[in-house]
């Protein structure tokens, strides 16, 4: 199924990719250091993915907008802006942007802070 789609997804996903500053040595660096932190069958808490990730570290989230009750999901599968600000701000990361370029999603990229940001 990912054989027939994946092209598609991608094509689809370019410019938000672009919006995001997200090109492919961005995803193989992050890849590179989410797959060294899970290795042997790990898992991480949001505070040991702080840890992994270097300075420049971003995580982007896709969450189903609490805030919209027009958004058809099940309200434990929603989380609003501010409801990220607070649970992943105290696990060391701030909120960089919010893209609302969606219908029902947004997209919320995050970077570490504090100090487990940059460490190796």
């Amino acid at each position: 199924m990912l054989a027939l789609t994946g092209p598609r997804i991608s094509r689809a996903m370019s410019s938000y990719h672009r919006r995001l500053e997200l090109d492919p040595a961005v995803f193989r660096k992050s890849e590179k250091a989410i797959a060294g932190a899970l290795r042997g069958g790990a898992q991480l808490t949001r505070q040991e993915l702080k840890t992994a990730l270097k300075r420049d570290g971003r995580l982007v989230l896709i969450e189903f907008r609490r805030e919209d009750p027009r958004v058809p999901i099940r309200e434990e599968h929603k989380m609003s802006v501010s409801q990220v600000r607070e649970e992943l701000g105290a696990d060391g990361f701030r909120i960089d942007r919010v893209i609302d370029v969606l219908p029902w999603q947004h997209i919320i990229v995050l970077k570490a802070y504090g100090a487990g940001a940059g460490r190796r």
